[in-house]
């Protein structure tokens, strides 16, 4: 249901009364809720109720509750079921199928649907074939998963012997989906969620795994190709030997919400970590280096000062770094094997010290590019600052909705929840990440002798000021200043002189001789591209030409006045979030409309011509009010 992006073209609050129309449908639907149930999942009258609309064609209607997609109306006429923000506060909702090994989750996380093999059968509640029910893992209450049953519980008893396939569980909506994502805010409600399974409270995939291999246990051929059908293409690997692999490193994927202490316990079997192992943790360390610690500013750079200075802190927390345990077994061989030309690093050896030197990083590199950074908080040095993590009940649950009334013996019989105002109260901010945008140039093909000349890789981009001191660099360095009859002019040298020149001078003019200092910045930079790089918590993308901006505009659309937002995912930034910030900021409706043409984004209608509104995007989201007109 959920496996794509879901636009939402409206988005507006709940009235009372359809609130309460919607609460009587719940009850009617779902008996197991009871009095108390139905309280914790959707309360009466505490906290913000929205309702949200999904563009056309889809009819879906999406309910959310302090800002959690709790309920969803798969036709729009009716068809409820709950979401698993929805079930993590009433678990006992749904009937609950458990998986037959955690190791299953990895593809129920990735959109799979789940299989008849893959189910412990030993277990298995009533239900008829269509009814809703939820997937849930052995020691962790907390279900990952909605969907609708494709058999009764009896005949899957009676089909569950070996070699019998079929289909058990359609999902609708699970942990890892874009609803998930987008709408829920990655929200994860205790440490057995991690990024690519579900285990256990208190427990990791890799200890599960190895716990199995030693006891003998695996999923069996046929449980596999079982699985393998209910889902996308995904590579299968036997318990036994999937115990040897490092989940941990998956654990670190953008997104990830499991605490720095979480993740430093999952790391620490990198301590006796195999050879090629400890080369993933090694690349990992240094691209989180290079992306969020290590500034072009910084280069030239000793290999031990990258190593001591930037490579130690950057590492995932909890985790040993060991040179020694790689195949490199010293730093200079394994930052060699990312130089070269057209590599992601350029390098030069110290011929006093012996010690290997970083001149320049190649931030277009497609390791770069592709790579996700992990959150500070879980790298070695965010672990030693203080870290909000998800506060959880006793049995490891979130604190998602309101307590009222004497009900809280009769969640907590049902495995509920505890409730907490907010979802500041859970760990979770709902501010975005630190915005981060870069005017850059590149080189151009004619600059590629001035470059070479340097040791400076051709695929480098530089900032302005950057720019202007490699045209100075390369002046010092072809010692250009010295026949120079003025102080304030440089002699242009055959490679400069092409460099800047070659192809602007008209045929029978003369080539210069002489250039002023002062000119030089802006010569070089005309023989660069414009590019830029925007950056928010993890994610990044470098473009060509210059940087985007917001439009904010005050129009007239069918007699009304509106105020227009345009150009907001250019920020990544969500459409459907800013109309839903701005309607609580300006106390006025919005919506969000798809303009015309392939790729060209949405924009945010609000009522009213408004004023302050670049002034709220600039201090809520970061944005850089240059890039707001």
């Amino acid at each position: 249901m959920f496996k794509k992006s879901c636009l939402i073209n409206q988005r507006s609050l709940l009235s009372g009364s359809d609130r309460k129309k919607l609460r009587r449908e719940l009850e009617k639907l779902f008996s197991a809720l009871g009095d108390d149930g139905l309280e914790t999942l959707l309360p009466n009258k505490a906290g913000e109720m929205e309702v949200a609309k999904v563009a056309s064609p889809g009819r879906t209607i999406i309910y959310l509750h302090d800002k959690y997609p709790i309920v969803v109306d798969i036709s729009g006429k009716g068809d409820l079921y709950p979401t698993i923000f929805g079930l993590w506060r009433y678990p006992a909702t749904l009937p609950q199928v458990k998986v037959k090994h955690p190791f299953v989750t990895q593809y129920l996380v990735n959109g799979a649907d789940l299989m008849l093999p893959g189910v412990d059968i030993s277990c298995l509640p009533e239900f008829s074939k269509g009814d809703l029910v939820s997937i849930c893992v052995h020691g962790n209450p907390l279900p990952l998963a909605v969907g609708t049953a494709g058999m009764s519980s009896a005949d899957a008893r009676s089909k569950a012997v070996p070699g019998v396939k079929g289909k058990l569980v359609a999902v609708l909506q699970g942990y890892g989906d874009c609803l998930w994502s987008e709408l829920g805010g990655r929200l994860v409600p205790n440490n057995g969620f991690l990024p690519t399974a579900v285990v256990p409270i208190g427990s990791s995939l890799e200890a599960v795994l190895r716990a199995d291999g030693d006891e003998g246990h695996s999923l069996g051929d046929e449980e596999e190709e079982g699985i393998r059908e209910g889902g996308e293409e995904t590579a299968v690997v036997p318990a036994t030997e999937a115990a040897g692999l490092m989940p941990a490193l998956q654990s670190l994927e953008l997104g990830s919400f499991t605490s720095a202490a979480a993740t430093g316990t999952a790391l620490g079997a990198c301590e006796t970590a195999a050879p090629g192992d400890m080369e993933a943790l090694l690349e990992l360390t240094l691209l989180q280096a290079l992306s969020r610690a290590v500034k072009d500013s910084d280069l030239p750079l000793a290999g031990s000062v990258l190593w001591a200075q930037h490579m130690l802190a950057c590492r995932p927390a909890g985790s040993v770094l060991d040179i020694k345990k790689s195949k490199h077994k010293k730093m200079s061989k394994f930052l060699q094997c990312y130089g070269g030309k057209g590599g992601l690093l350029t390098l030069k050896e110290d011929k006093h010290s012996g010690d290997i030197i970083l001149t320049s990083i190649n931030r277009s590199h497609l390791l770069l590019i592709n790579f996700r950074p992990m959150p500070a908080r879980a790298t070695e040095a965010g672990s030693s600052s203080s870290v909000a993590e998800p506060i959880t009940s006793e049995g490891g649950m979130p604190c998602l909705g309101f307590t009222t009334g004497n009900s809280n013996s009769s969640r907590a019989a049902h495995g509920g929840v505890t409730a907490i105002e907010g979802a500041g109260a859970c760990g979770v901010s709902s501010s975005p990440s630190e915005l981060s945008v870069e005017e850059l140039w590149r080189a151009g093909r004619e600059l590629r002798g001035v470059l070479e000349a340097l040791g400076v890789s051709t695929d480098s981009m530089f900032t302005e000021k950057e720019a202007g001191q490699v045209a100075f660099d390369y002046v010092k360095h072809a010692k250009l200043e010295e026949n120079s009859p003025d102080p304030t002019m440089i002699v242009l040298d055959a490679t400069l002189c092409d460099a800047l020149f070659k192809g602007l001078i008209k045929k029978g003019e003369t080539y210069p001789t002489h250039l002023s200092k002062a000119d030089l910045r802006d010569c070089f930079l005309k023989r660069c591209q414009a590019q830029y790089r925007i950056s928010r918590g993890s994610e990044q993308v470098v473009k060509k030409g210059s940087a985007p901006t917001i439009t904010v505009s005050a129009e007239k659309t069918r007699g009304h006045r509106v105020t227009r937002i345009v150009g907001v995912e250019h920020f990544m930034m969500s459409a459907e979030q800013v109309a839903s910030d701005c309607q609580k900021k300006f106390a006025c409706s919005t919506s969000v409309n798809e303009l015309p043409g392939k790729n060209q984004g949405s924009e945010v209608l609000i009522q009213g011509h408004l004023e302050g509104v670049s002034e709220f995007l600039s201090k809520a989201y970061g944005v850089p009010k240059k890039f707001i007109k």
